[in-house]
């Protein structure tokens, strides 16, 4: 799983070096059809979704007892979209 990984995320990281801000704001295309999803939006679910695997560590610390753990990503399309620099 480390090989695949590391192989994604350097993959991953050729795109993130290159990518503008006008990229971001692009429509993603599906069907050859231009969708109401933006690059920017779907890079940010990226980030959150780590984030979601992090809340599930964080309810096996909760479960051992551990205190003071931080609050969790909610609705993040509506209360926290993409915005340009």
């Amino acid at each position: 799983a480390w090989t695949a990984w590391h192989t994604i995320t350097e993959a991953a990281d050729l795109w993130l070096d290159a990518v503008t801000t006008e990229k971001l704001q692009q429509a993603v295309i599906i069907d050859d059809q231009p969708s109401d999803i933006i690059f920017g939006n779907l890079l940010q679910r990226v980030i959150y979704h780590y984030w979601y695997h992090t809340g599930e560590n964080m309810a096996i610390r909760q479960r051992l007892g551990h205190q003071d753990l931080p609050e969790f990503v909610g609705n993040i399309d509506d209360e926290a979209p993409y915005r340009p620099e």
